[in-house]
């Protein structure tokens, strides 16, 4: 009895409680992790063969590891310093959050007495053969349906048994998350036409309308099917706004692409834009500060992103509105962030206020894997227009027939009247099944709308 005691106390405090707790974690937060992480089977052998202190020091690693991917899910950072920025916005946690945290740091003080108590007291080879029953394990459990694709914000569906450690440093180590460790000013003019370029060709004349909302909206592409784009924008054009128009440009790249195509004129030769303090002063907000307009902005995923805290003031953006400067009504989860559809009152509120005023508004929530968690309201009925139903295409336009007919009603309300806006997407929707995307959407344009609001 006395060396049973202190192995099942030693198996469920080092393994299975961290394991469990972080599944409950997991589960609260809407995000992936393996029911069992593999780490903690190595920390627990470790410990097992008496190796008290690198045991300690690996399980902490592992916590660690296991906390960040969880995070990451829930507000993505692009390097792991940003995790300091985010911890200043703490208090705006809801009391869910605070309860899995006050949960984390229980689980810290179990696996310390776990450390000085029962470490050495265990049977190594029950240890071993435990290790080796877990590890084979992870070798049969059957891959999940996003196996080998990033996983640093995207709430995947993992394997029963499998490491995180291996999934971060894979993760982390993408091509996407390498282009924000790029050199030199990335920076160069930008080949062709912006969708915004009415905007700036009113600079020059004096501001045209004097209040201006520029939408770049997330994933919106051009259906080969034109009856698929036409039943998207119905809802704009019920509002049979005169003078509205429709059209196509060429694009590249991805988001931060389309951004600063539309907002600056600009390409990005790489994201590291953090340090990046030359260059955006021809950009269009800052030449509509100069002739006395009040500018913001809108984005619901983290400012961190593209390091959108950084350039947002360099391009001439004040005001701005991300997902850590308010508690919001719920999370969405195809980009983790806020819901589009919760940020239209910010939209209103500035143009309820005189003068002259510039509004932009990159949006979230048709970002792949377009989640039909973020689906409020079906309106799209993809079976009509023969789009399979289990298709990524499919969920894209039900979240952007959801968003159009969110935006419709934003252009409806009193406080709208007599705004310019132009809506454009930043990029062709990015599926797994690239045979999808080609059969889906053109390949090389985005589609725009523009009109004013009488």
């Amino acid at each position: 009895m006395r060396r049973i005691v202190p192995c099942v106390f030693f198996w469920l405090g080092a393994f299975f409680l961290p394991n469990a707790v972080l599944a409950l974690c997991a589960y609260g937060l809407g995000v992936g992790r393996p029911a069992v992480n593999l780490d903690f089977a190595i920390c627990t052998l470790l410990l097992a063969f008496g190796w008290r202190w690198l045991g300690a020091a690996a399980l902490a690693s592992v916590l660690v590891v296991d906390v960040l991917s969880l995070l990451g899910q829930v507000m993505p950072f692009n390097r792991v310093s940003d995790v300091l920025y985010l911890l200043q916005f703490s208090k705006l946690a809801s009391v869910k959050y605070l309860l899995l945290v006050v949960l984390v740091l229980t689980v810290v003080l179990l696996l310390a007495a776990v450390v000085f108590y029962a470490a050495g007291r265990v049977n190594r080879l029950v240890a071993l053969v435990s290790f080796n029953i877990l590890a084979l394990a992870s070798v049969l459990a059957p891959p999940s349906e996003t196996l080998g694709k990033s996983r640093y914000y995207r709430a995947a569906e993992y394997s029963w048994v499998e490491s995180q450690s291996v999934a971060w440093i894979k993760a982390r180590n993408g091509l996407f998350l390498n282009m924000f460790a790029g050199e030199g000013d990335p920076l160069v003019a930008l080949k062709g036409k912006s969708a915004s370029d009415p905007f700036w060709n009113e600079v020059s004349n004096g501001g045209g309308t004097g209040r201006m909302l520029l939408v770049v909206v997330e994933s919106w592409g051009v259906p080969k099917e034109a009856r698929i784009q036409d039943a998207i924008l119905a809802p704009l054009r019920k509002l049979k706004l005169p003078g509205a128009n429709y059209g196509e440009i060429n694009y590249s790249g991805m988001t931060l692409a389309g951004e600063l195509r539309e907002l600056c004129h600009l390409y990005p030769e790489h994201y590291n834009l953090a340090n990046v303090t030359h260059g955006f002063e021809g950009c269009l907000p800052n030449r509509l500060r100069e002739k006395g307009f009040a500018t913001a902005s809108m984005h619901g995923a983290t400012s961190l992103m593209y390091d959108r805290h950084h350039w947002y003031p360099r391009a001439g953006l004040d005001q701005r509105v991300f997902f850590e400067d308010r508690t919001w009504p719920q999370r969405c989860y195809s980009f983790p962030g806020a819901c589009d559809l919760d940020l239209l009152p910010v939209v209103i509120d500035f143009f309820a206020q005189p003068g002259r005023r510039f509004f932009y508004w990159l949006t979230l929530n048709s970002h792949g894997p377009y989640d039909l968690r973020d689906l409020r309201e079906d309106l799209f009925d993809c079976e009509a227009y023969g789009v399979a139903v289990d298709t990524e295409s499919c969920r894209n336009f039900k979240l952007q027939a959801q968003f159009f007919e969110g935006f419709a009603r934003l252009l409806s309300s009193p406080e709208m009247k007599g705004v310019e806006f132009v809506l454009v997407g930043d990029h062709v929707p990015m599926l797994l099944n690239v045979a999808e995307k080609t059969r889906s959407f053109n390949q090389e344009v985005v589609p725009w709308v523009s009109g004013v609001v009488r």
